[in-house]
């Protein structure tokens, strides 16, 4: 498996309460250790992002699953691949689709391997609502 050295960045994990410069060693895409400078040697290759952060994947809990140059709300599939450049991992996409997400089978569609999602897509489902009468 190659390993990546990812250098000279601030990284930030809350779950463990790390906020500090080093070092970040990945192999197979997926982190292995936060080494000692010295453990660049390791790294087969060496990417320096002096100024970037380097932290968990973003999930974003209020998407809308279109595109803003339409005027309709037709689901596109291109908006969980712009999510991906952000730092987000995962999207919860609204309902307001058209079709509106009120069944099994949109949610499916929603999340069907053939749209491409380089994210985690996590379609929130539509409720129906009755309209209070007005007396």
């Amino acid at each position: 498996m190659e390993s990546l050295l990812i250098s000279t960045r601030r990284v930030i994990d809350p779950a463990s309460g790390v906020d500090a410069q080093m070092d970040v060693l990945l192999r197979g895409g997926r982190v292995v250790d936060v080494p000692p400078r010295q453990a660049a040697r390791q790294a087969k290759q060496t990417v320096n992002v002096r100024g970037a952060i380097v932290a968990p994947g973003l999930i974003d809990l209020h998407v809308h699953l279109r595109s803003r140059a339409s005027c309709t709300k037709r689901p596109s599939p291109a908006v969980p691949g712009a999510a991906a450049p952000g730092g987000f991992t995962s999207v919860c996409v609204m309902p307001n689709t058209l079709p509106v997400n009120d069944s099994a089978e949109i949610t499916r569609w929603m999340q069907a391997p053939q749209r491409s999602a380089i994210v985690n897509v996590f379609p929130i489902a539509a409720l129906p609502w009755a309209v209070p009468a007005r007396n």
